[in-house]
């Protein structure tokens, strides 16, 4: 059982195994499975799951299980069975060859709890001015910041091209704000004069000559399973001059209006549809040129009975009133 920086092995029943609480059970296990009432034996043949449960109990009548299992030391189980004390103890695999370091406390404290291989726990405490560096076994650990209140964040530094895949930004400063990375393909919200507005770094945009209003997405599944298997949406296509006209959009049935292309790409839940809207200019040059490509092809396959043979090729003609 481990409390803050202290281990106590594990003891027979009735017997003291942390101040003020005592073993009500010890249960081992060779290939455990866990159960609603706990911990049983697997009686079937496969991989083997070492495990121990352990019951604790203090005066008051407080009991708590406590369950470790051999193949997953930093997973502690623990439950209060009954009453309301709380021993703070977690029960964990005893340590093999393995080393753990746990830093806990409020700035400006830092706690520093330290177990070797072989198990023996040592504790410090640090109150003073960081960078702070200390030794643990044959390792030198520098604490170099502290935060009360933490959040992860991003800074954009200027990489040389043959970086692998350098993201292009921008440095963008409103007023006398400080200059802020503007990544491509992103948006930063600025705020100029009393207006909120939003500044987009990334490839143009195009407006579309119609607008489209989802009435309803239906989507069907595999029999017996949450894979989809096909969805589509009922629309409303409107014009800019007004007029509304409804369509379908599904897998492989695209909405075309305008030379434009619009195609059911996916979907979020049962409300919410996600299209891709697509324009390609060149497609009719496409056409054209599968239409010449074929056009060779029959002319070379089937040309050849419009031929009077080559020249320098001796070619038999029949006399009249030969049937030969």
């Amino acid at each position: 059982l481990v409390r803050g920086a202290d281990r106590h092995p594990l003891v027979g029943e009735g017997e003291e195994v942390l101040p003020g609480w005592t073993v009500v059970s010890l249960r081992r296990f060779e290939s455990a499975i866990s159960t609603a009432d706990g911990l049983v034996e697997n009686e079937s043949e496969g991989e083997t799951n070492p495990a121990v449960e352990v019951l604790i109990t203090d005066s008051a009548g407080t009991i708590e299980r406590h369950t470790a299992f051999a193949r997953f030391p930093d997973m502690a189980l623990k439950r209060r069975t009954q009453g309301d004390a709380d021993s703070r103890a977690e029960l964990r695999a005893a340590a093999t060859g393995q080393e753990m370091l746990t830093l806990f406390g409020d700035a400006p404290e830092i706690h520093v709890g330290y177990v070797n291989a072989a198990g023996r726990a040592d504790q410090a405490r640090h109150d003073g001015g960081l960078p702070w560096t200390f030794s643990v076994g044959s390792r030198v650990v520098t604490v170099s910041q502290q935060a009360s209140y933490a959040r992860a964040s991003t800074r954009f530094v200027l990489t040389p091209l043959s970086s692998g895949d350098p993201r292009p930004a921008l440095l963008v400063q409103v007023g006398e704000a400080a200059p802020t990375p503007l990544p491509w393909k992103s948006m930063l919200p600025v705020s100029s004069d009393g207006a909120e507005m939003f500044v987009r770094y990334g490839p143009g945009r195009s407006p579309l000559p119609f607008t489209i209003r989802l009435e309803e997405f239906r989507r069907r599944d595999y029999p017996g399973s949450s894979t989809p298997m096909s969805y589509a949406s009922d629309i409303t296509v409107i014009s800019n001059d007004g007029a509304e006209e409804r369509a379908t959009i599904s897998m492989n049935n695209p909405l075309s209006r305008s030379g434009w292309k619009v195609y059911q790409a996916d979907f979020i839940g049962d409300d919410t549809s996600i299209f891709s809207v697509m324009k390609d200019p060149g497609l009719p040059v496409i056409y054209v040129g599968c239409v010449v490509l074929c056009t060779g092809i029959l002319l070379t396959f089937y040309g050849g009975s419009f031929s009077r043979g080559h020249p320098g090729v001796t070619q038999r003609i029949k006399p009249e009133g030969d049937s030969r």
